[in-house]
């Protein structure tokens, strides 16, 4: 049976394990026969990825890196060879065979998207032109948030070149084959009780992500006589730190090390009351909201990540005075008790807020959406 759907590349860095969900809803799409182009590890190998075998069609590529820039062989090759109707790219503008790759497309009369996340903040200087003459390389950005979308549009990106398509995280052990380093029956006996407040945060253990401040507002609340466990569920580089802090300031801290298998993070959010990532939380909101937990991050938008947007206020969570660990403690202790009182309640709104915008689902029919759109009426650019 001939399939005469226009055939459309996502060019990706790698697999991760945390896009596998909205790989497979693309690959489900009735009007578009998406294939996949990336290298088969991340840059480091901490990254679990999807085996190259689940999707229907891929293309191997060789990943290059020099310091920051990454180069991916075959790249090109694949382009040319094949023809696609439009290609997606990972937008990242120190990937430098993805400029040459879109304007191989370009020239060649194909539709460019750029799927990234955008602006965080503000550039300046040869920063500011550099990203936006790597967009204007694409008939079409796809965002993840709105923030993103705003600060582009105030630095001279077109309004109507912007697509906000979310995120969506969906990780499961079957798809990555990482097995992780603690068994249920442990983790069951590493974790609290359930009649425990406990502040969770799923998340690489390093130093941007601040989570001393998580450590600190435990001992605030310590000291007012609030007893709160501390649990976090990742590795990094700031683990024996983040420990030392914890028996300084004689904070309950458990460390689970990586989890991927659902069942074991079905568990760890069934002992959480709250979530919190005190700068750039990311798709760990959205994994928290899933399982019907709040999430609390920073008040500065230039330290929030798009998918923060699933923070709404009095429903999903909450946001602390940026650096506070006092702030913190003090929202952290609101949620604490709001939970207790309404755990129904608040569950029922972080699913919901996923349900609408942030599942693969959603995420895969809005990407569709732009996609199709820019099949049939590519823009120009100026």
């Amino acid at each position: 049976m001939t399939d005469d759907r226009p055939r459309v590349l996502i060019v990706y860095h790698h697999l991760p394990h945390y896009r596998s969900g909205v790989f497979a809803e693309l690959e489900r799409s009735r009007d578009v026969a998406y294939e996949f182009a990336a290298g088969t590890a991340s840059r480091d190998g901490t990254i679990p990825t999807i085996p190259p075998t689940s999707l229907r069609r891929f293309f191997r590529l060789a990943n290059h890196w020099l310091g920051p820039f990454l180069w991916q062989t075959g790249l090109l090759s694949v382009l040319w060879r094949e023809r696609h109707h439009a290609v997606v790219f990972f937008g990242d503008m120190k990937y430098l065979s993805t400029w040459v790759g879109a304007l191989l497309c370009r020239w060649r009369g194909q539709s460019v998207l750029f799927w990234a996340i955008g602006w965080h903040r503000p550039d300046a200087g040869l920063r500011k032109r550099v990203r936006l003459a790597f967009y204007r390389l694409g008939h079409k950005l796809l965002l993840y948030g709105h923030t993103g979308a705003r600060i582009g549009t105030e630095l001279g990106y077109p309004a109507d070149r912007i697509a906000i398509v979310g995120n969506s995280h969906i990780s499961s052990i079957t798809a990555t084959g990482t097995r992780d380093e603690i068994g249920i029956e442990d983790l069951d006996l590493l974790l609290p009780g359930v009649d425990v407040d406990v502040v969770t945060a799923v998340v690489r253990l390093t130093r941007p992500k601040r989570l001393d401040l998580v450590v600190a507002a435990a001992a605030h609340l310590g000291k007012t006589g609030r007893k709160v466990v501390v649990v976090l569920v990742g590795t990094g580089p700031e683990r024996e730190n983040l420990r030392r802090l914890a028996d300084d300031l004689g904070v309950d801290l458990r460390l689970t090390g990586p989890i991927y298998e659902e069942e074991k993070l079905r568990l760890i959010y069934e002992r959480t009351s709250v979530s919190v990532v005190p700068v750039n939380a990311g798709l760990t909101a959205v994994q928290s909201l899933s399982h019907g937990r709040p999430m609390i991050t920073s008040d500065d938008e230039y330290h929030r990540a798009p998918e923060s947007e699933c923070i709404r206020p009095g429903q999903t969570g909450g946001f602390y005075v940026d650096g506070s660990a006092e702030s913190l403690a003090e929202v952290v202790a609101e949620w604490l008790d709001r939970v207790r009182a309404e755990p129904e309640t608040v569950a029922g709104a972080c699913r919901h807020e996923v349900e609408t915008r942030w599942t693969s689902s959603a995420h895969a029919a809005a990407i569709n959406t732009a996609v199709t759109a820019a099949l049939t009426r590519p823009e120009c650019v100026s």
